[in-house]
């Protein structure tokens, strides 16, 4: 497991560029905490792990991922403290709560999700303040297994690939409001009995193609 902890920054990639396509993060669970953002928009972080969370205190969420991928929930990561000593300690001595889901906490930004193949599920809450926009983008299959909400900003969850069914679980709502619009395009799309997609006097539009 990896923990990427930024108080008052963000966790940014070098490169400066989304033409670069090597892989920054390997892990089973990675968890991103920043004063600011997690990734730019012109150039995201580009991980390989299975389960991911991220939370951006104040600025977007970009990850691209190069397999399938869980929104999840992860716990905090101990590792040992070498002293001058050379005696070990775990550090942080008492775990922090486990980070679930994408959070933004204030002001509006944005946050994009995208992975080259295989599946998108979102296991965690994805949570967006304000007006921040989102996009959650599968090569193959999109389930939402819980709620999407960003308050006011637009969404687009899109699964194109040949195998990408779009998936809305019985918690899996997709929720905005004032004029945001809510965007879904899919080769299949179901739909449980109770799950809903809502904005408020903005449009959604739902193609199945």
């Amino acid at each position: 497991s990896v923990a990427l902890v930024v108080g008052s920054g963000s966790v940014t990639d070098a490169e400066n560029s989304n033409d670069d396509v090597l892989v920054d993060v390997y892990a089973k669970t990675l968890r991103m905490q920043a004063g600011t953002s997690v990734g730019e928009g012109i150039d995201h972080l580009e991980t390989e792990v299975v389960t991911v969370a991220a939370l951006a205190t104040n600025g977007g969420i970009y990850l691209t991922e190069s397999n399938s991928v869980s929104i999840g929930s992860v716990a905090d990561v101990q590792v040992n403290r070498v002293a001058v000593e050379a005696t070990t300690s775990s550090t942080p001595s008492t775990p922090a709560a486990a980070l679930a889901g994408l959070v933004i906490a204030t002001n509006a930004y944005s946050a994009v999700v995208s992975n080259l193949t295989g599946t998108l599920s979102v296991d965690s809450i994805v949570d967006l303040n304000g007006a921040s926009n989102l996009l959650l983008k599968s090569a193959g299959a999109l389930t939402l297994n819980q709620l999407v909400n960003t308050d006011s900003g637009n969404v687009s969850l899109v699964a194109t690939g040949s195998s990408g069914t779009l998936t809305m679980a019985v918690a899996g709502d997709v929720t905005t409001s004032l004029t945001a619009t809510i965007d879904i395009q899919a080769n299949a799309i179901s739909m449980a009995d109770g799950a809903t997609v809502t904005a408020g006097s903005g449009n959604v539009r739902v193609v199945s193609t």
